[in-house]
């Protein structure tokens, strides 16, 4: 029975790692869904030739990259 205990111990100490790269990983796409989803919710106005933004032109609202689930951007982005 004790070896079993300690095959289930050194499993759970192995699996640590890969979870905290996995959690790593899902942490950092998810940044960088948030910070596009945050990008895209706005539209901004087009430079003309000569670099300078157009005042006539209003800022539209786009569709955002995902649902919100939950009312927390940050989750939101997690989650998808």
């Amino acid at each position: 029975m004790a070896l079993y205990v300690i095959l289930v111990i050194r499993t759970m100490k192995e699996i640590a790692y890969f979870t905290i790269m996995f959690l790593g990983c899902i942490f950092t796409f998810a940044n960088a869904i948030y910070i596009l989803n945050r990008q895209r919710m706005y539209a901004y106005p087009q430079a003309d030739q000569t670099g300078n933004m157009t005042a006539s032109e209003e800022v539209a609202e786009i569709e955002p990259l995902y649902d919100n689930a939950v009312n927390n951007g940050v989750i939101n982005a997690m989650i998808n």
